[in-house]
């Protein structure tokens, strides 16, 4: 689940447009759901490499709210706070399998991952009402990711 009803498009070669659109189909990650499940039915049809709009204000620590998943079968769950306002969700569309895993394990194909990768907005040199990425001379830059698991 991505605390987000807001995405910003890409185009086919991953390049955000500058729209900001609502998640709808395919791209509502609001709700818990299966990656797998509708993957196919992403904007370009090769799964999830989308940057997603946080929809929470900081709280007092700073933080927000990203994103939460879970491994029906071990039970695992990861949770994901962030001071970033976006997080892109990525599926590993390019594994084609020549990845081996260090145990000899299977190979990591298609879509075997997820990532969820807190940020800007991609682009934002560009698009003058995305948050802004310019760092000027004599600022600082911090930000805070913290990934909980259970």
């Amino acid at each position: 689940r991505v605390n987000a009803d807001l995405y910003t498009p890409a185009d086919d070669e991953s390049i955000p447009t500058g729209e900001i659109r609502k998640c709808a189909g395919a791209m509502d990650l609001s709700k818990p759901k299966a990656l797998g499940d509708n993957i196919y039915d992403t904007d370009q049809g090769k799964g999830y490499d989308h940057n997603y709009v946080l929809r929470e204000t900081p709280g007092a620590d700073g933080l927000r709210t990203v994103a939460t998943a879970w491994a029906p079968k071990s039970g695992r769950v990861m949770r994901v706070r962030s001071t970033e306002p976006g997080v892109q969700v990525y599926t590993g569309n390019y594994l084609d399998g020549s990845l081996r895993r260090r145990d000899g394990g299977p190979a990591y194909a298609r879509h075997a991952g997820v990532c969820f990768e807190c940020q800007k907005f991609p682009d934002a040199v560009h698009q003058a009402h995305f948050p802004s990425i310019i760092l000027r001379p004599g600022e600082t830059y911090a930000q805070t990711t913290v990934h909980d698991f259970g």
